[in-house]
C-alpha cells in the first residue's frame, strides 16, 4: 500500500483515541488541501478521498481511493509523500506518547533485624 494511502487510513481509523486525531487532524487537512490542490476539487481523486472519509471501513471505496492514487500519480509527488510521512509521523508520535507508563517494580528488601524491632524496647 501507497504511503498517501496508508497516512489516510490511519488518520481515518475508528479506533483513534480522541487526544491521536486531535494533533493528527492539522497534518490530516494539510494533505488533503495538497491533493485537492494538485488534482483539483472536482478530481475523482478527491471524490474518492471524500467518500472514503464518510465510510473509511468499506473495502470498495478503499479500492477506489488506491486506484485513483495510482491512476494520479500521487504517490510519486514528493510533496504529497512528505505530507503522507508528517501526518503518519503525527499519529505515530501522539499514540506512542499517550501510552500508559509501567511502574517499575520496586526491589523488595527485607529489613534488618534490628529495623524490624525498631521501637520495641522493652517488648
Amino acid at each position: 500500500m501507497d504511503l498517501i494511502t496508508q497516512s489516510i487510513l490511519a488518520a481515518l481509523a475508528s479506533d483513534l483515541p480522541d487526544s491521536v486525531r486531535e494533533a493528527s487532524s492539522a497534518p490530516y487537512e494539510t494533505l488533503k488541501g495538497a491533493l485537492r490542490q494538485k488534482f483539483g476539487p472536482e478530481s475523482e481523486l478527491v471524490d474518492a478521498l471524500q467518500r472514503l472519509e464518510r465510510k473509511p471501513d468499506s473495502t470498495a471505496r478503499l479500492d477506489w481511493f488506491k486506484e485513483e492514487i495510482t491512476t494520479a500519480k500521487a504517490n510519486q509527488e514528493a510533496e504529497l509523500v512528505a505530507l503522507a510521512q508528517q501526518l503518519l509521523q503525527a499519529i505515530e508520535t501522539r499514540a506512542t506518547s499517550r501510552q500508559p507508563v509501567e511502574a517499575a517494580p520496586l526491589p523488595l528488601q527485607r529489613p534488618s533485624r534490628s529495623e524490624h524491632f525498631m521501637g520495641r524496647e522493652g517488648a
